[in-house]
């Protein structure tokens, strides 16, 4: 209709310019005013169109061309009539003209317009042709500029085909329910999610709501009403529901539903619209999940995290019923480290998962077996009658373990240690129960291993102070807590003192002086040993260094070596860095070990003793005959003397057993060309009776006790005289007591 009216103008235009001056006549003047005031107007009309508009001949010559038409292209008027309408369209067709002279209606098309600068934009053309009265057609042309509309266009494609693949990506079925009607949009993929299909089967679904509800598990059916009304209500500002829904072919799959309300004025909704994803996969692998975080993957058994559940729901059930009585066993295996060393460590996964049958066969029912960790299981086991129901247990347990299993064509025994805790007091935690079986398995190990042990409250006691030791421990050395007292070791043979003993005692700030053998086991399993190994190292040396410096007679100073620092310490630099520094000659330290940390040393590891041993480091082997002596291996350590432990001075000379056993070790060492020091040396019995058998030295509280450093230096400038007295009098004469 815009080219209608256009065209019109332009005739009109036309037939004003086609006046001849033949209509001179007044009512051609009357004519002419009538025909200029029409033309102003819509000169007005064409001036102030926004549309380029265009007139032009037959050839193209363009004839008219308004300000629009000059922003669109950039050309001015005067040079727009030097130009041909088709210049200013891309790929444009002369034929479309002829068109229009054959009759055809006006031409509305889109094409390409091209600025003055090169550059195109999409445009509407509209085309109308126009007849003079002379017969000649005149072309009238609108082109509007639809840059804007072609970018919407693109933006509305490309956000369509964007909710389309999402929508694919997702996979998700689409519903629409139209709660006006009650009737609900069910998509293909919806059906499929359910085995309906998306053909003649997906026909089969019908729009009723109830296609939806009535194939909901009845277990979920009622959370997902509610949790619909909830939205519909405006409960909630977005509707979310996970189900399980009957599938054709049997069975429910899980899905997750959403989908958002659309509502009127007064906020009622009437229409509901959402999606449904098909979330079996994930939920299977939940399920799956949830049982690994509760399951040891090796055993099949429940793991900790799932017996402490068990063990507090126990807890908190007997609180409610005091006679109600429970408890649970803490077991450990007996060296399976022996056997994951020497089989391999797939024979020892296997072997706890035969352990793991054993112990199902052992028990109850209603009882519960979880493998804690590594070799370690845990029994709990409810509504137990009194303690010796609990021990009934253990000792089945133990006796089914003790049959040899047969494990890839090994035959291996599985013993283990047993911790009972008992509910006998309702005031303790799960945690708390744990811990004491724990505690009770490790005393039934310290006894002697493939035994039971019933928790009491002194064991505890007893772990809450060797912890308390742990923690004291570890900074004694920094707080110069440690001491060394002196015990001497008297050479029968020279009637005098020529070595001694530094023994290690540590000065508690609250507790007093402590032995050793109260906290040196932990400083072993700790590792604190090494730090107090170096220091009792540096010390000894020092020490001597400061009697030699004092005018005292030089004697040899004998020391304690762990058998980690074997292990865990360059010994070999250590013992040299601690002489130089104390300028002492190698001959006047002396290093102790016990007998098992020799036997059980590797070639390795023994290099740096022999290196000491030829420099002339004196090597003792400490507590001899109390370990697994092999002759064998004896004759090949780098020792200078043994140490003949004093379980067995003790009974000399009233036990014939342990006369031969003394004099036949100090036979055998002279035999090797070692030299005999006899331990726990306390009556002169014992002491004539080393002297007869030939034993070199002897140290014992029959000589002297440990001593302080400057008390000891006192005993050390008056014992290493000669001693004229004789031998049945060496008691009285050598006693520095």
């Amino acid at each position: 209709m815009a080219g209608l009216a256009i065209s019109v103008l332009l005739f009109d235009i036309a037939l004003v310019l086609s006046s001849t001056r033949a209509r001179a006549l007044g009512i051609a003047a009357l004519m002419t005013d009538r025909f200029r005031e029409s033309e102003e107007r819509i000169r007005a009309v064409i001036d102030h169109a926004s549309d380029g508009i265009i007139a032009f001949d037959a050839g193209g010559r363009i004839s008219t061309y308004n300000p629009g038409a000059e922003k669109l292209f950039g050309y001015s008027k005067e040079e727009a009539f030097g130009l041909r309408f088709g210049d200013l369209l891309a790929g444009w067709q002369a034929s479309k003209v002829e068109e229009l002279s054959s009759g055809s209606p006006d031409i509305a098309t889109e094409c390409l317009a091209r600025s003055k600068d090169g550059t195109s934009f999409p445009a509407e053309l509209t085309i109308s042709r126009m007849e003079q009265a002379r017969g000649a057609d005149v072309y009238s042309a609108i082109i509007r500029d639809i840059t804007a509309r072609k970018l919407t266009e693109e933006k509305l494609r490309e956000s369509e085909e964007r909710y389309a693949l999402a929508s694919r990506g997702a996979n998700d079925g689409l519903w629409d329910w139209n709660l006006k009607t009650d009737e609900v949009y069910f998509s293909n993929r919806w059906k499929e999610i359910i085995g309906a299909g998306a053909g003649a089967d997906g026909d089969e679904v019908g729009s009723s709501p109830e296609e939806w509800f009535s194939r909901v598990h009845a277990r979920d059916v009622d959370a997902l009403r509610k949790t619909l009304a909830d939205h519909l209500e405006g409960r909630t500002s977005f509707f979310e529901s996970e189900h399980r829904v009957k599938h054709t072919a049997g069975g429910y799959r899980w899905v997750l539903s959403r989908a958002i309300a659309v509502r009127d004025e007064h906020g009622t909704a009437s229409r509901l619209a959402g999606s449904q994803t098909d979330v079996t996969t994930r939920k299977n692998a939940e399920k799956q999940l949830r049982y690994d975080a509760l399951h040891d993957q090796l055993t099949g058994l429940p793991n900790r995290t799932f017996f402490m559940a068990q063990l507090e729901k126990a807890r908190a059930a007997a609180a409610g019923h005091a006679p109600a009585l429970f408890g649970l066993l803490f077991l450990d295996m007996d060296r399976f480290k022996v056997v994951n060393d020497s089989l391999g460590h797939m024979i020892g996964d296997q072997l706890l998962v035969a352990i793991a049958g054993r112990l199902k066969a052992c028990v109850r029912p209603g009882d519960s077996i979880c493998r804690l960790g590594g070799d370690e299981f845990a029994v709990l086991f409810e509504e137990v009658a009194d303690v010796q129901a609990a021990t009934q247990l253990a000792e089945r347990i133990q006796e089914k373990l003790q049959q040899p299993l047969r494990i890839s064509g090994h035959e291996v025994y599985a013993a283990v240690s047993i911790g009972i805790a008992l509910s006998s007091d309702g005031r303790r935690s799960a945690e708390e129960m744990l811990r004491d079986a724990d505690i009770a398995m490790y005393r039934a190990k310290a006894q002697g291993r493939g035994r039971y042990e019933l928790f009491d409250r002194r064991m505890h006691a007893h772990a809450v102070e060797v912890l308390q030791i742990e923690t004291d421990l570890r900074r004694t050395v920094e707080r110069d807590e440690f001491v060394l007292h002196y015990q001497p070791i008297l050479d029968l043979g020279q009637r005098r003192v020529l070595s001694c003993e530094a023994l290690l005692r540590w000065q508690h700030p609250k507790r007093g002086l402590i032995y050793p053998g109260q906290f040196l086991s932990i400083a072993e399993e700790t590792g604190i040993i090494n730090e107090i190994s170096i220091w009792l190292l540096k010390e000894a040396c020092r020490q001597s260094r400061e009697w030699r410096d004092a005018g005292l007679p030089e004697i040899c100073v004998s020391v304690n070596i762990s058998p980690r620092q074997f292990v865990h310490q360059d010994v070999e630099a250590l013992v040299e860095s601690c002489l130089a520094e104390a300028r002492l000659e190698p001959a006047s330290l002396q290093l102790e070990l016990t007998e098992g940390a020799l036997m059980e040393s590797s070639e390795s590891s023994l290099r740096p003793l022999t290196n000491l041993y030829q420099r002339g480091v004196r090597i003792s082997l400490d507590d001899f005959g109390t370990g697994y002596s092999s002759l064998v291996y004896l004759r090949r350590f780098p020792i200078h003397n043994i140490k003949i432990d004093q379980s067995f001075v003790k009974r000399v000379p009233a036990d014939p057993g342990d006369v031969a056993v003394v004099a036949g070790l100090i036979g055998l060492a002279h035999t090797l060309g070692l030299r005999v020091i006899a331990e726990g040396v306390e009556t002169a019995a014992q002491l004539q009776f080393l002297r007869d058998n030939n034993c070199d030295a002897v140290q014992g509280y029959l000589l002297g006790r440990p001593r302080e450093a400057a008390t000891f230096a006192k005993v050390l400038a008056e014992a290493n005289h000669p001693v004229a007295a004789s031998l049945r009098d060496l008691q009285a004469t050598m006693t520095f007591d």
